[in-house]
């Protein structure tokens, strides 16, 4: 994708400092892709069920390239044969990324008579966006369920097409972060970022601020739920209760300069957790057939919370900035705040500025830090209408203001 900005020389002066202004920059970006598996479904029982088995591999690359010149000065507002103007100040650039992502997976599926059921896999992921010996990451699940509605004593309740007990464990892993920040790189200064040194203006190399233990952030998510049905499905829904733990959270936090040679790093800090319920509800009013009106109606709700449960534990930070203008008079800053001598699931502060210094402190009974979603409620009632060849649909939304 080409981006071209041009201010010429005659217009500079009203627009932007400098005779003239040009960039160019034209990014691309390919990224392949490779998913093989293997299904092994044998008829023959195992025991009193049935096994059905898959196993697979994943292998995703992407490269891309930012070219960029940008000029400053212009002595000339008719573009060379390169498309590009002449100028005094020239600076060209080329950043190249890669990234690759590896997995191996596997499940094994056990079905007895659709009565019971129980479901185990693995995952097992490499990211290039960790450093070595952090690469990779087991993540296994378990899952069972129970239909009660086959059991010989539930055929009594005829109008009960459907009941299933479910419950659930998985670990997940987030890998969504920028490229290259476990390895340290240099990046070279511009024109006008030249230092004077013996005699000579002399250009600039600036170090990056890494960890190069980043790692995996890892989720535990606990569910249990209910699916039930009445005559024959007419009448349908689900209702699922979760609990995710998150650890080793991602994260830009401040550091101390003389130690890190900058004074922000990413890195791994805290837990956090998520807890609430989803309910689904589908009522099937009149069915759909040719001359005949069909209405089907939609009802939805759910409720979530999450709670930052600690701050960088082993480390020394106890203040991390989240957003908004991190100073000046009249602006709020908004901080993740350690205060001495409080639990840490306490530490949730917002603080205000007050002019002519100091701050005035915020919300020191919240125990869900200033930048992180509180409780959350959310409601959706749908309905759909067909008549032959047409559809009317009709959706009321509504969502509950937070607590």
């Amino acid at each position: 994708m080409a981006q071209l900005t041009f201010i010429p020389n005659n217009l500079a002066a009203q627009v932007k400092q400098g005779q003239g202004y040009f960039s160019l920059s034209n990014n691309t970006q390919a990224t392949s892709l490779l998913d093989t598996y293997l299904h092994y479904a044998p008829a023959r029982a195992y025991g009193p069920g049935t096994v059905d088995v898959v196993g697979g591999y994943s292998y995703t690359q992407s490269h891309a390239e930012y070219p960029n010149i940008t000029e400053t000065k212009l002595t000339s507002n008719l573009l060379e044969d390169n498309g590009v103007p002449p100028a005094v100040n020239v600076t060209t650039a080329l950043n190249t990324t890669d990234y690759k992502l590896i997995s191996f997976f596997g499940r094994v599926n056990y079905n007895i008579n659709d009565r019971y059921l129980a479901a185990v896999s693995l995952r097992r992921d490499g990211s290039s966006r960790f450093g070595p010996g952090q690469q990779w990451g087991n993540f296994p699940s378990v899952a069972v369920a129970w239909r009660i509605s086959q059991e010989p004593i539930m055929q009594r309740f005829g109008s009960l097409s459907d009941l299933k007990l479910r419950a659930s464990w998985a670990r997940t892993g987030n890998q969504a972060i920028a490229d290259y920040l476990w390895a340290p790189t240099y990046t070279y200064g511009d024109n006008l970022s030249q230092v004077y040194f013996g005699g000579q203006f002399v250009t600039t190399i600036r170090p990056s601020n890494v960890d190069q233990y980043i790692h995996w952030e890892k989720t535990n998510a606990y569910d249990v739920g209910v699916d039930f049905g009445f005559n024959n499905q007419r009448v349908n829904g689900t209702f699922d209760w979760y609990v995710k733990n998150t650890s080793d959270l991602i994260f830009q936090v401040p550091v101390d300069p003389s130690d890190y040679l900058g004074n922000l790093v990413t890195t791994n800090i805290g837990t956090m957790r998520n807890r609430g319920f989803e309910l689904s509800l589908n009522v099937q009013l009149f069915d759909a057939h040719p001359s005949k009106l069909g209405w089907l109606a939609s009802f939805t709700a759910s409720h979530n919370g999450n709670e930052l449960l600690a701050i960088n534990p082993n480390k020394s930070v106890t203040r991390v900035l989240t957003g908004n203008i991190s100073g000046g008079v009249g602006s709020d800053q908004l901080v993740l705040r350690l205060p001495a001598g409080l639990p840490e699931r306490e530490a949730g502060r917002r603080e205000v500025p007050e002019p002519g210094g100091g701050h005035r402190h915020l919300g020191l009974r919240c125990l869900r830090a200033p930048g992180v979603p509180r409780p959350f409620t959310q409601m959706d009632l749908r309905s759909l209408v067909v008549l032959q060849l047409w559809q009317l649909r009709r959706q009321l939304h509504g969502a509950g203001l937070p607590r």
